[in-house]
């Protein structure tokens, strides 16, 4: 059973599709063999034929690499991992028992992967938003610093002439950024200008 109260976090979706694949595949309704006999080294054609199922729609899902895939199911080299995705397509294409039965499969198994799918879209722009609300907040810290910056130099009664301006913020003030000094040497000449049109009338 998918476990829709977990789908917050892309690891626990994974795995519940993985459990709800080999649930399904193996119960008796499926192959009708022990879950646990899938991460068991055996013989049993019955089990490696489960296993295959298995191990087919977990790659059809997309739930991971060929090395993930095979490290789920306690197989070292993904080459076997690619030999039991072979022998799938190879029943499907060879032997019509075994395709009518992988295609109940695929029936059972296509609302699962268009809701994974959904997932994975939902993870993504989750992913994006927090991008824009990062950089907003960069944004916002950076108005903010401005804003700290205006505020000082509307508090200075210091406002000497345009050409002494950007030596008199490097002399008062060498730990601003560069940006920083742009601010204060606007906002300083803009309202040493405006004082002295208002003096001026």
């Amino acid at each position: 059973m998918l476990k829709a109260s977990r789908y917050t976090n892309l690891k626990y979706i994974m795995k519940d599709l993985y459990d709800h694949i080999i649930s399904v595949i193996c119960s008796p309704a499926g192959q009708n063999v022990e879950e646990a006999r899938l991460f068991t080294k055996t013989r049993d054609p019955e089990i490696i034929y489960a296993k295959q199922l298995c191990i087919y729609f977990a790659k059809e899902l997309k739930l991971g690499s060929l090395r993930a895939i095979g490290n789920k199911f306690k197989m070292r080299q993904h080459g076997t991992v690619l030999h039991s995705i072979k022998t799938i397509n190879n029943y499907i294409d060879t032997d019509p028992v075994k395709r009518s039965q992988i295609q109940k499969y695929q029936s059972a198994f296509q609302k699962v992967k268009k809701l994974h799918t959904n997932f994975i879209s939902i993870n993504i722009t989750i992913d994006e938003l927090s991008k824009t609300i990062l950089h907003l907040q960069i944004k916002l810290s950076d108005l903010t610093r401005d804003a700290q910056n205006i505020e000082f130099a509307l508090s200075t009664d210091i406002f000497p002439a345009n050409d002494t301006i950007e030596e008199w913020i490097r002399i008062n003030h060498p730990d601003l950024q560069p940006d920083q000094r742009k601010v204060i040497f606007t906002a300083m000449t803009a309202i040493r200008d405006n004082k002295l049109y208002t003096n001026g009338k």
